[in-house]
């Protein structure tokens, strides 16, 4: 019925969001000493907790509260015409009306969360009602034990405290033993060490070390005997028992908190990947109550998402939807047609209209698509192998292809190639990268036509040469066989054709020889004629000049 969260704010801070003028800001030096007292003594009261809330009232640092309150206020619930109950304070579609009579009313109690924001002494802001039926705090608790009556509730490392102190105190010793350890290299009897190349014996190299040698008295026979001579001190701090205990209890820790090396990315080599992802998976099951937990608190987020959308999402507008496999879309909701005809269809209209029925929520714990599908990758490729027949089914080829290039846009066309997506399928980022495959097409079509159209005009006073030539020789051949079959036939009438052909021939012969001949003697009486006028008149200019006269002698 009740929730807050605190919230800690230095003075600067506190004065920034909330203004200067508040009660805690105030010098409050009684009541601060009430509550000091009420703490030296152990005593309860609200003195003390206000100085917890508010540290020494200068400096803070001070705490706020955003704290829920559920209010349950009694009210009339009535049946209307079209079958919707509704409160006395909601809207009424028009011409929709409450029925008749007392069995369709009853007074119930419609539950509201109020958020308050307090601090110590008083209400920072004004009460505002949330549109969600629960409290938007949503714990994720871990498993709960009772001790002795009273509720315990553990953490992911509340087994593993234990054995972590157990451990840090085998690091402890380890460190103290370490120091412990004597320093000094060798040991022998007083005087043996009088030679001065002992001094430096543990920082100089040396070729030999003598020692002197020295009488002592034993305590067993009371007789001098000569001592051993010095030996190297060789006690060593049993440093690797204490690593072993050490290793003992990090094990444990690994096995309380059930999180092992392959969960923290130190798998071996000599393990398969099936086998590290078991391993992995164990940390998981030994903490299944977190996992779980966290998916029922989501799921009543979804819940409450459910409930608060269809009020606040009024109206026509666009959002964005995301689906299974992670791709996203857009889609129009609350939209309202003339009549309930869409004019761009001309059929009924599909208003997605959020504010109709109610609404649940449903989280499925696992890896996401993309993990789930680089996952199953490697066993398709062995299903391909063992059935290479399956990818001549439509389709297929062109799934497996989008799978492995992951969202990849080149991928993606090629995948488009072989199946082509349908527009109820195509997200609008394959219809963006269709239409632009689609124009680069268009464009390139484009140039080849241009060009096709350039080798046209340029070849085009050969091809029709070529086309001329070729009919000649068309109607040539037909000749040529329509005589051939005709000489098959009848070899009379074939040699009486050719006869007149030749016949015919040689008279064309003739007469352009005739023509030849009458156009070079009538060219030869051209020239001739020519010459003759122009004699004719060179003796007519002759017979014009005046002649000498002679003289007699």
């Amino acid at each position: 019925m009740w929730a807050g969260k605190l919230k800690k704010y230095d003075r600067a801070g506190y004065i920034a969001e909330f203004g200067k003028d508040r009660l805690v800001l105030k010098d409050r030096l009684a009541w601060r000493a009430a509550g000091w007292i009420q703490e030296a003594m152990g005593l309860e009261g609200e003195q003390a907790s206000i100085n917890e809330w508010t540290g020494d009232g200068r400096n803070g640092p001070y705490y706020v509260c955003e704290f829920y309150r559920v209010e349950v206020k009694p009210i009339k619930l009535r049946l209307y015409t079209d079958n919707v109950a509704r409160f006395d304070d909601e809207e009424v579609p028009r011409g929709v009306k409450p029925k008749e009579g007392d069995d369709y009313v009853r007074l119930v109690g419609r539950r509201k969360v109020v958020k308050y924001v307090v601090d110590a002494l008083e209400v920072l802001k004004p009460a505002t009602e949330w549109l969600g039926n629960l409290i938007p705090l949503f714990p994720v608790l871990g498993p709960e034990v009772y001790i002795d009556g009273k509720l315990k509730r553990g953490s992911v490392i509340s087994n593993a405290i234990d054995p972590q102190r157990a451990l840090n105190y085998v690091a402890t010793t380890a460190t103290e033993l370490a120091g412990l350890m004597p320093k000094a290299p060798f040991i022998g009897p007083k005087g043996s060490f009088d030679d001065p190349r002992w001094q430096t014996a543990n920082s100089e190299v040396w070729a030999y070390l003598e020692y002197t040698p020295t009488w002592v008295t034993s305590e067993t026979t009371g007789q001098q005997e000569l001592a051993p001579p010095p030996q190297r001190n060789m006690w060593e701090t049993p440093i690797q028992w204490l690593l072993a205990l050490g290793a003992w209890f990090s094990d444990q820790i690994k096995a309380v908190t059930s999180i092992y090396d392959p969960s923290l990315g130190q798998a071996k080599t000599d393990q398969s990947g099936r086998a590290i992802q078991q391993l992995r998976s164990e940390s998981s099951t030994g903490t299944f109550s977190y996992a779980d937990n966290l998916h029922r608190a989501i799921s009543i987020m979804y819940g409450e998402m459910c409930v608060i959308f269809p009020k606040i999402l009024s109206g026509e507008r666009v959002v964005t939807i995301v689906r299974p496999n992670s791709q996203h879309e857009s889609a129009t909701i609350n939209k309202q047609f003339p009549n309930g005809i869409d004019p761009t269809t001309g059929r009924k209209g599909k208003t997605n209209d959020i504010t109709l029925g109610q609404h649940s929520a449903r989280v499925i714990a696992g890896p996401d698509y993309e993990t789930r599908m680089r996952e199953a990758t490697p066993v398709l490729i062995e299903f391909f192998k063992a059935a290479p027949q399956a990818l001549a089914q439509p389709g297929v080829a062109a799934s497996f292809l989008r799978i492995l290039g992951e969202g990849n846009p080149e991928v993606e066309g090629m995948a488009d190639l072989l199946a082509p997506p349908t527009d109820s399928e195509a997200t609008p980022a394959q219809l963006g990268q269709r239409l632009q495959q689609s124009q680069q097409q268009v464009q390139a079509l484009t140039q080849l036509v241009q060009k096709m159209q350039q080798a046209i005009q340029a070849k085009l006073p050969q091809v029709e040469a070529d086309k001329f030539k070729a009919a000649l020789d068309f109607i040539k051949s037909i000749r040529v066989a329509e005589i051939n079959a005709s000489k098959d036939r009848d070899n009379a009438n074939a040699d009486r054709e050719a006869a007149t052909l030749e016949h015919l021939t040689g008279l064309a012969h003739d007469v352009a020889m005739q023509a030849v001949e009458h156009d070079h003697q009538q060219s030869m009486a051209d020239q001739q004629a020519q010459i003759n006028s122009q004699q004719s008149a060179q003796d007519a200019a002759q017979s014009a000049q005046p002649q000498p006269q002679e003289t007699a002698q």
